[in-house]
């Protein structure tokens, strides 16, 4: 067992949760046996051949302590003192046992073991496990619970008496089996009618479903109270007992299974041993079908047979020991339908509701069904969509029962009362976290169909109905047993009203239930029960269900918030300071729900009243505890005090102390924060605050503070990219699998609004140190950006804004679109950081590549198209431009990202709609040209279907004709891709568009005119019908020869270059006919640009190969102009060349090169 506990401590304080974990020591011990260890990835092999050895759960071949010292992980590691004998030790550690001493511990455990042999049916259950053990150890599998067709046999060999089924059903398909041997018919002296009170308001808090063991085990496992059995004279325990002979189904032997199944005293494979019997299951449903039969004909004797066997069951269900086992034993059983078709046919019974056992029976009744609804097995993974059924089904019918229930007249002591407001606690509790459309459904009826039942329960909360006053007993228990049935009934009256942790799926039929209270308790009509009910806050009992109450109501009303102002704000206060003293065990829930209430106040009545404003002082204090919760709470309490007015001053250090120190804390959510926020969400918000305010010195220590790192890390803790445990071998997650949903309880999309504010702030003060921490694809501020530009994200916090704006009654696609628009316009703000700075070349780089692994051009083209409104979209389309800009690798993500969405030419249709959208159009048309500038094949086929070339390219027809001149300077560009490609295409698109960007020449912007002519030169370039156009744009082209721009002179020279490469002769003689060869040659010799000559040079050469074009060149002595333009610019380059190698220099050899060649052209003779 040592060895078995090092290797659990060793894997927790590696992985950081127990190799086993649940809140159920049944469920724990059954999950040791059958689940394997799960490792984690990227553990050492030494480490885990290390733990393998320690956790295996065979005693005999675990780890043991010599091997343990010499094994590779701690092998020249341990340090072994030799001071032990001094104190009369040899040897300081356990030596492994031999074989015979083994055996010798062995038989000595087996004779200390317990002895629990006093019920034969659970003997006999385990010499069935025993007996299947062997046979499978011997290769021979038997079918649980399987036995001879012709009965269970006992020990002696003899045949036990066979059970046959009854002749008829009882309640629905439940199958009654009697025994041949007639039961003992128990006199009325023996029947003993105390209810079992087995869920008291006092200990049935239920079990938090959290991972972890419960310390206090009787905590852990609320003790089902069985009433005092009757004592004999007989000395009846287990050593008297001839279990051979023992009656299977008598009244003794089920005493007896009630002692074995008591929680309180349970050996751990108990209940496993008794759930995986199928004979016990088959007992089990005989005793219910023949006593409840019994029951229904008035007979006391079934009350008496059917409270033990209830109780048994009850039992076993409150282990929540084996999800699986407890599943298929209820439905066995058919429970709950079982026990809810009962109670209604007893209550529809006027002859059984006079019975002096009636109230007895269906308190045990409710006994077990409050332990069924209090346990998570049927709505769990393991219960499947067929348990979910049930569970739906069962509280619904419950609720149809409950009306009843609530109205007993002969329930004096109120048992049945306090047992049914149990079972509709536990119900709202699992309500909570199951599918919205079912909990909503739920709850609706109990505000609609059901109003009765909540009306009865709000009335109960404030002295109860007429049945409590008319409660007999001692008069000194009257006041206990009307505070326990008011607790109870508030207690109720919470799970109803009230929205638990995580439940945001029924938040909006909770408020409207919440609203329902609200008008009903804070009416003028209702003062007397108000008081009584505001009162409850004074007393320890009823303090934190009033709470709840009372803050529900405050969320959804005005009306209760003065009041409360009026008549407990001193009350509220004293709370805060401990001076009224609830239990220990929800004082600090307590504390934490005042702060919230005092919030909601503040915000509420939009004032600071005075005594909470003197009480600033104590807010403070408990915002500087250590305790997360209070802490958080306390801060939504000083944003509302501060933003009325209200002075809180803390010291910085302190401040940022307890902020750093609640980020890191590991928190579980017991109350709701207000309106919809999250845990987290003040104190990001008072962290805003202090940036804002503070000084730049004091940004630069918090972005290089621990705090800064925190806060990076909380956040991606709530987006679930980071866990509190390391990902297990096995788990990697599948192509396209969905993220899990953020936990909005502590951080809500409004924390995450101010988070990013706080993040650009951040930047723009210390941006040099926050880019590093863009420049790894698994850092964590990498890796929370994309997924906030995910669609998983995206979908998660649409879904969340809609049920949240439902809630509070707000339009859902208001609230949700200016949400989502903020985070990805913040986002992406912050990734734009890099492009706008003069960042070191290696810096950048390795953010590009953070970026291309990240895949953030495939998250933006999904939200440029499906997320933000097209009027916003400039900077995201911009950031996307700027990373298509960025490489080849981009592009190819751009390409794949947006083929398989809606195609372009719609979205920069809706661009072109207004001029508001010209930014956005214009980063669009720039992207698309760059898709076009890497002109691989499939890149072509992109750009000609995203632009609707089989659509004639309207939108880029439309672009071309833009108002604004940027738009239809990159529209040009984007045109002049197109054209530069696929010449021999006789498409009408191609046509069009080049007809468009000839009339583009003559435009008044230089910068389009610039463009064009590039374009032109590319349309050139392609043989076909471009010829006929661009012969007839001759003029224009021939008159950008002396544009201002040198780029668009260039731009002209090379497109006249491009024509005349194989033109026709009447090509020729329309360019002369423009004087393009005068131009050209005035351009090659004079032009101040180098660039500009070289071009021009290249195009006069092109036109050199018409012989009549010769001639006119020749005849303007072309030779000798360039003869001396190449003796000038040979000069130049010499003396540019005296001081360095510079550029210039080699321009200018170019140039000479180009010069001699056209001089070889119109000479046959070297110029020189």
């Amino acid at each position: 067992a040592d060895l078995w506990s090092l290797g659990c401590i060793l894997y927790e304080l590696y992985v950081g949760t127990p190799p086993f974990y649940t809140n159920s020591i049944f469920q724990l011990v059954s999950i040791i046996i059958k689940d394997p260890v799960k490792w984690p990835k990227g553990i050492s092999p030494d480490f885990k051949c290390f733990l393998q050895g320690l956790l295996t759960k065979n005693p005999r071949r675990r780890l043991s302590w010599p091997a343990l010292l010499y094994h590779p992980f701690v092998a020249d590691h341990v340090v072994i003192m030799d001071d032990t004998r001094d104190c009369g030790v040899e040897k300081p550690f356990t030596i492994q046992s031999s074989p015979e001493t083994q055996a010798l511990k062995e038989q000595q455990a087996r004779a200390l073991a317990p002895k629990s042999g006093q019920s034969k049916i659970l003997r006999k259950a385990r010499e069935k496990m025993l007996e299947e053990s062997k046979r499978k150890d011997s290769g021979k599998v038997v079918a649980p619970g399987s036995r001879a067709p012709d009965g269970p046999k006992a020990e002696d060999g003899e045949k036990q008496p066979a059970l046959v089924p009854a002749e008829t059903p009882l309640l629905g398909s439940l199958r009654v089996i009697r025994s041949t041997q007639a039961a003992a018919t128990a006199s009325t002296s023996q029947l003993d009618l105390t209810p079992v009170s087995s869920i008291q308001a006092s200990e049935c808090q239920r079990t938090q479903r959290i991972h972890q063991i419960n310390r206090d085990y009787e905590q852990e496992f609320p003790r089902m109270s069985v009433e005092a059995r009757t004592v004999k004279n007989k000395n009846h325990n287990f050593e008297n007992v001839d279990l051979d002979v023992e009656e299977l189904d008598s009244d003794e032997e089920w005493e007896q299974l009630i002692e074995a199944t008591d929680p309180s005293a349970l050996q751990l494979s108990t209940p496993l041993t008794l759930l995986r019997d199928l004979a016990f299951h088959d007992r089990v449903s005989a005793r219910l079908g023949d006593s409840s039969t019994q029951v229904l004909e008035g007979m006391l004797e079934g009350a008496s047979r059917l409270r033990p066997a209830l109780r048994v069951i009850g039992n076993l269900l409150a282990t929540r020991c084996d999800c699986d086992l407890l599943h298929a034993f209820c439905q066995r059983l058919e429970l709950p339908t079982f026990l809810l078709n009962l109670i209604g046919q007893m209550l529809h019974s006027k002859g059984i509701r006079e019975q002096p056992w009636c109230m007895a029976v269906l308190s045990d009744l409710l006994a077990v069904l409050a332990a069924y609804f209090s346990s998570d097995f049927e709505t769990g993974p393991s219960g499947g969509g067929s348990g979910f059924q049930v569970f739906k089904q069962s509280a619904t019918q419950f609720l149809k029962l409950l009306e009843h229930l609530l109205s007993q007249a002969t329930d004096h002591e109120m048992g049945l009362k306090e047992q049914s407001l149990m079972c509709l606690i536990f119900i709202c509790e699992t309500m909570d976290q199951i599918s919205p459309p079912v909990s909503t459904s739920f709850y609706n009826n109990l505000l609609t169909t059901h109003r009765p039942v909540l009306a009865a329960v709000l009335q109960g909360t404030h002295g109860g109905p007429p049945a409590v006053r008319r409660t007999e007993g001692p008069a000194s228990d009257k006041p206990a047993q009307r505070d326990r049935v008011m607790g109870t009934h508030t207690a109720a009256l919470a799970a109803i009203c009230t929205v638990s942790p995580g439940a945001t799926g029924c938040r909006h039929v909770k408020y409207q239930i919440a609203q329902y209270i609200s008008d009903i308790l804070f009416t003028a009509e209702n003062t007397s029960a108000r008081t009584r009910f505001i009162k409850g806050i004074e007393q320890p009992t009823l303090c934190l269900n009033t709470l709840k109450v009372l803050y529900s109501c405050c969320q959804v009303s005005k009306a209760p918030c003065q009041l409360l102002v009026d008549q407990a704000l001193n009350s509220l206060l004293l709370l805060l300071q401990c001076k009224l003293c609830p239990e220990d065990a929800i004082l600090s829930q307590t504390v934490e729900l005042t702060l919230y209430l005092l919030s909601i106040l503040a915000i509420q009545l939009d004032y600071v009243p005075e005594p909470l404003e003197q009480s600033v002082g104590i807010i403070t204090s408990i915002f500087l505890q250590s305790c997360t919760p209070h802490t958080c709470a306390a801060a939504f309490l000083m944003i509302e005090l501060t933003t009325r007015g209200s002075a809180v001053e803390i010291q910085s250090e302190d401040f940022l102390q307890t902020v750093h120190s609640a980020l890191l804390s590991s928190v579980q959510l017991s109350v709701s924060p207000p309106m919809n926020l999250g845990m987290f969400d003040g104190l990001l918000t008072l962290l805003v605050q202090y940036v804002n305010e503070g000084e730049p010195a004091a940004l630069t220590d918090f972005a290089d503070s621990e705090l800064w790192n925190s806060a990076w890390h909380r956040l991606a803790r709530v987006l679930q990219l980071t866990g509190d445990r390391p990902v297990m071998e096995g788990e990697t997650p599948r192509p396209g699998q969905p993220s899990p949903v953020p936990d909005w309880s502590i951080i809500s999309p409004s924390g995450i609004l101010d988070f990013l504010g706080l993040a650009t702030l951040v930047f723009i003060a210390v941006p040099y140190q926050c880019l590093p921490l863009l420049a790894s694809p698994t850092s964590v501020v990498t890796a929370t950006l994309r997924q906030l530009l995910s669609d998983d994200f995206l979908d998660h916090l649409g879904q969340r804004l809609d049920l949240s704006a439902a809630s509070l009654g707000a339009n859902p696609a208001d609230v949700g679109v200016q949400t989502v628009h903020n985070v990805v316009m913040r986002v992406c703000q912050l990734l734009c950081f890099p492009f706008a700075m003069d960042v070191e070349e290696a810096m950048f780089s390795d953010i590009l590549l953070a970026l291309l692994e990240g895949e953030f051009v495939r998250h933006l083209i999904q939200v440029v198209l499906h997320r933000l409104p097209m009027l916003s979209a400039e900077i995201a389309l911009g950031l996307l431009c700027r990373l298509v800009l960025s490489g080849a690798s981009f592009v190819d993500q751009f390409v794949a990202g947006w083929s398989p969405s809606p195609s372009a030419s719609e979205y920069l249709g809706c661009l072109l709609q207004s001029q508001e959208m010209t930014p956005s159009l214009s980063e669009l048309l720039s992207l698309l040209a760059q898709v076009g500038r890497t002109s691989p094949p499939c890149h072509l086929l992109f750009l000609k279907e995203a632009l609707g070339a089989s659509d004639d390219c309207q939108p880029l027809l439309q672009a071309l004709q833009h108002p604004d001149g940027a738009v239809r300077r990159k529209a040009c560009s984007l045109a002049g891709r197109l054209l530069a490609e696929g010449g021999n295409e006789e498409g009408r698109w191609r046509t069009l568009l080049l007809d468009k960007v000839l009339e583009r020449l003559r435009d008044q912007d230089p910068g389009v005119r610039e463009a064009a002519s590039f374009a032109a030169g590319n349309a050139a370039y392609q043989a076909g019908s471009s010829v006929q156009p661009l012969t007839a744009a001759l003029p224009s082209l021939v008159g950008l020869l002396s544009d201002r721009r040198p780029r668009t002179r260039r731009n002209a020279s090379s497109a006249l270059h491009n024509l005349a490469r194989g033109g026709s002769a009447q090509l020729g003689r329309s360019l002369l006919r423009v004087g393009a060869p005068q131009r050209l040659l005035e351009l090659a010799c004079r032009d101040s640009q180098a660039s500009v000559r070289e071009a021009a040079l290249a195009a006069l050469r092109a036109l050199s190969h018409w012989p009549h074009i010769r001639e006119v060149l020749i005849s303007m002595k072309s030779c000798d102009k360039l003869s001396l333009m190449c003796q000038h610019t040979e000069q130049k380059a010499a003396l540019s060349g005296m001081g360095s190698l510079s550029s210039p220099r080699i321009s200018s050899h170019t140039l000479i090169r180009h010069c001699n060649r056209l001089l070889e052209v119109l000479s046959p003779t070297p110029s020189h």
